[in-house]
């Protein structure tokens, strides 16, 4: 009898490690990268690129209405490599920027993205063009800008660009 419950609890642990592996990986939340001890999963970078995939493809069609053929696009590599460098910057830039600023990081940060939540041309536009609701739009596009300006900021005060600091923070990363 006692072996037969081992043998069922066994399964049963089998089964349950089976479902969390098939979530985990149909869910994309398993890593594809790491930037100072931050995973960058295949689900954020799925998400950003299918978001400037159809923002590409939305800012042809428009500028360039005659042209739908598949040569304006850009070769599917080079924006996979254009998404994971912005991941990669903006988890450099978040930390750095969480360092400089301490405790006045939350405030700072709010203080330039929530003017943007009562804009219903900018909710529905972003919606158009990225193919991403607000909130997303919000966490991956204001979001990060905002970042990138307060540490800009910063930097300049101490006579830096951000370009220059990104280029030593990625070699130090």
């Amino acid at each position: 009898m006692f072996a037969n419950r081992r043998v069922f609890i066994v399964f049963l642990l089998i089964v349950a490690v089976g479902i969390l592996i098939f979530t985990v990986v149909s869910g994309g939340y398993y890593p594809i990268g790491m930037v100072n001890q931050t995973f960058i999963t295949s689900r954020q970078f799925r998400k950003d690129y299918r978001a400037i995939s159809l923002s590409y493809w939305n800012t042809v069609k428009l500028y360039r209405p005659e042209s739908e053929n598949e040569q304006t696009m850009p070769r599917s590599v080079d924006v996979q490599a254009a998404v994971l460098d912005r991941l990669i910057e903006t988890i450099l830039v978040r930390a750095a920027v969480k360092d400089e600023l301490g405790a006045d990081f939350d405030r700072l940060l709010a203080n330039k993205v929530d003017k943007f939540d009562g804009d219903a041309e900018l909710q529905t536009k972003s919606l158009a063009l990225y193919g991403l609701a607000f909130p997303d739009i919000k966490q991956e596009i204001l979001v990060p800008q905002a970042e990138q300006d307060l540490l800009s900021g910063r930097l300049f005060m101490r006579g830096e660009t951000l370009e220059t600091w990104l280029l030593e923070a990625k070699k130090k990363s």
